[in-house]
């Protein structure tokens, strides 16, 4: 409507408000930890008086189409951290160290998932699970891996729809395994997650693991036919 309105030059604003620090009904669901993964993204809370600020501001601009939101820029670029989809056209931020970690991956003896995968069993278990709870802790910003109890749901720690994906993308990058969006829901607890990314680093390339009455008889190439 503002755009139509606008656009036949009649007087129009229209704001999309980013999250306010004052409660209402509509930020009344949100806990101090969904609050607290909105500024890690780099996303803050308004104040009531930056937001007045915001709200004169945007009285005076020409532009009929507005979304107001308090960004953390420095947080937004930083090389540790992934702006949201909607932001990354807005930020000029440097080349993520893990991606040049990669570039130097053969210098080191390979990358993190080739390093585990050679690892006996139990080794590369523990290693994956060190990884999963470190992530977890990371994602839900807690003090550390060792503030995530392995055997505890995922649910119970506080984790919902948005930062299972958020866990689930950052397991990706690092592993390289293809993991489905509902990976938290199919495998609920930090142990269950560990042991399905070690079985899947564990499994020679190309291969395919052939079942019948419940125990493993042969393993095939990927190209060979039944």
């Amino acid at each position: 409507l503002a755009h139509h309105r606008h656009h036949h030059g009649l007087p129009a604003t229209s704001v999309a408000w980013g999250l306010w620090d004052t409660a209402s009904a509509m930020t009344s669901g949100l806990s101090e930890l969904d609050v607290k993964r909105w500024a890690r993204k780099g996303v803050l809370p308004i104040s009531a008086e930056r937001g007045m600020e915001i709200f004169d501001a945007a009285l005076t601009s020409p532009e009929p189409l507005l979304a107001a939101a308090d960004l953390d820029l420095p947080t937004l670029r930083s090389p540790d951290r992934s702006a949201p989809a909607l932001l990354r056209t807005l930020v000029r931020a440097p080349r993520r160290r893990a991606a040049a970690a990669a570039g130097s991956s053969s210098a080191s003896g390979g990358s993190w998932a080739e390093r585990t995968a050679a690892l006996p069993a139990a080794d590369r278990l523990r290693t994956v699970g060190e990884l999963v709870r470190a992530t977890v802790a990371a994602v839900l910003g807690l003090a550390g891996p060792e503030s995530v109890d392995e055997d505890t749901a995922f649910k119970t720690l506080g984790m919902d729809s948005l930062t299972g994906l958020e866990l689930r993308r950052r397991v990706v990058e690092v592993t390289g395994i293809t993991l489905p969006a509902t990976a938290v829901f199919d495998h609920p607890t930090p142990t269950a997650l560990a042991e399905f990314l070690a079985g899947g680093l564990a499994e020679p390339a190309g291969e395919a693991v052939v079942v019948r009455g419940g125990q493993q008889i042969a393993a095939r190439g990927a190209s060979d036919h039944e």
